[in-house]
């Protein structure tokens, strides 16, 4: 029965978990990447959440900033971006700056800011945006040896979400990979392209409820 096959795969990714078995054939090409006996450490999800901000991170709820304002005239505090995407400014009031990258976050919070801090104007104060903290997002991975929905920092991109999903199965495609993002497909990944050529224009960040479907491969060659 199709639950038989269910409970039979589960306990087969438990025993090879368990044993150091690998989890895919390792005469499939590119399993090495994925053949751990054991999920990322805690050690590297926290190296993720503590590693420098990327000036293309789109900023979004659950997002905790750091907004300094020096010079001649000062400012400072830690906001979380809302669920509305917006940080309330004291003496300001609320800036919408969900789905902006930090620079262009900037960009805007400078012009919102002019009338309260003036000297921004001429240069005698300077401006600052961090990100304090980032946001937890939560991303579907179908067809994996781990497949399910899971929890990521928002930094991760489709490389690190298959890699903690154990990669594909023994039937999954390495080559039709699917990013799904609003009920369409968004985006196909070759992860050949990755280990032939080093091309990792594939490997984009992925955003909330995004999700990896890994389909059956079309034709192996032995």
């Amino acid at each position: 029965s199709i639950n038989g096959m269910l409970e039979k795969d589960s306990l087969d990714l438990l025993y090879a978990e368990r044993v150091g078995k690998p989890l895919i054939d390792p005469r499939i090409f590119g399993a090495e990447l994925f053949n751990k006996t054991e999920e990322l450490s805690p050690e590297f999800e926290e190296d993720v959440y503590n590693m420098a901000t990327p000036v293309n991170y789109e900023l979004g709820p659950g997002d905790l900033v750091q907004l300094v304002v020096f010079g001649q005239q000062e400012y400072a505090d830690e906001l979380e971006v809302s669920r509305e995407g917006a940080i309330n400014v004291e003496s300001v009031g609320l800036i919408k700056i969900g789905g902006l990258t930090i620079e262009a976050a900037l960009v805007k919070l400078k012009q919102a800011m002019l009338r309260a801090y003036p000297t921004l104007s001429t240069g005698n104060s300077k401006i600052s945006l961090t990100l304090s903290e980032i946001r937890t997002i939560h991303i579907t991975v179908v067809g994996a040896n781990r497949s399910g929905t899971i929890d990521i920092p928002s930094l991760y991109n489709v490389y690190g979400a298959l890699s903690k999903a154990g990669g594909p199965t023994n039937m999954g495609s390495f080559r039709n990979i699917e990013l799904v993002r609003d009920n369409s497909v968004i985006k196909k990944i070759d992860l050949y392209k990755l280990l032939a050529k080093g091309d990792q224009t594939d490997n984009i960040r992925l955003r909330d409820n995004d999700v990896i479907r890994i389909p059956s491969y079309n034709n192996r060659v032995e």
